[in-house]
């Protein structure tokens, strides 16, 4: 397995990992802030804008 392959299989764990405690938050009627902000993080790093995420925060 190369490092290119075990490093795609980390991400791929760790964002389901961070699915799971979405899943977990939203079945709590909860959302801890830090995980809203590192799933706007997660967002704007793969190309939505910050502004957009900002207004949505907002919203919750």
């Amino acid at each position: 397995m190369s490092s290119y392959d075990r490093e795609a299989t980390s991400t791929s764990a760790d964002a389901y990992t961070r699915y799971l405690t979405l899943c977990d938050a939203i079945d709590a009627g909860c959302f801890p802030a830090e995980l809203l902000h590192e799933i706007a993080d997660e967002a704007h790093r793969l190309g939505y804008p910050r502004a957009d995420i900002d207004r949505e925060l907002a919203r919750i």
